[in-house]
């Protein structure tokens, strides 16, 4: 697979059904965005991909379950349940190994973000757009 190919399934990615609530719609991207970069260059550390993994699945049900809490309808939710399974968000793993690289060249601060990105403060950013 060539960078551009890749760069074109990633674009042709669906776009995520709109919960009603712009900032938590935001939010949700957001998230997303930073997970694929997390999940796909996690990859390249063997003793942190399989953490990555299994904490954004906690933190994704914990979201699936925020949203039906909050009378998100169901299309939106299904959206963003495909959306956040890993083999959604991660590159594709036909990618040859120097594009994935040159990927998270682009996103050098994968590994902090991972460690530090808004872990405490998205939940409550979350809640609160929901309660919008």
């Amino acid at each position: 697979m060539t960078r551009l190919s890749a760069l074109l399934a990633l674009a042709a990615a669906p776009a995520l059904a709109q919960t009603g609530r712009p900032a938590a719609d935001a939010l949700l991207a957001e998230v997303l965005e930073h997970q694929r970069a997390v999940l796909s260059c996690s990859v390249l550390d063997p003793e942190v991909h399989p953490f990555a993994l299994s904490h954004w699945a906690e933190v994704s049900a914990w979201i699936v379950e925020l949203l039906a809490g909050a009378g998100v309808g169901p299309e939106a939710i299904g959206s963003f349940a495909a959306a956040a399974q890993p083999g959604a968000l991660m590159l594709p793993e036909t990618m040859p190994f120097p594009e994935i690289r040159a990927f998270c060249a682009g996103h050098p601060d994968w590994s902090k973000d991972f460690a530090t990105y808004r872990i405490f403060a998205f939940p409550r950013e979350l809640e609160r757009a929901l309660a919008e």
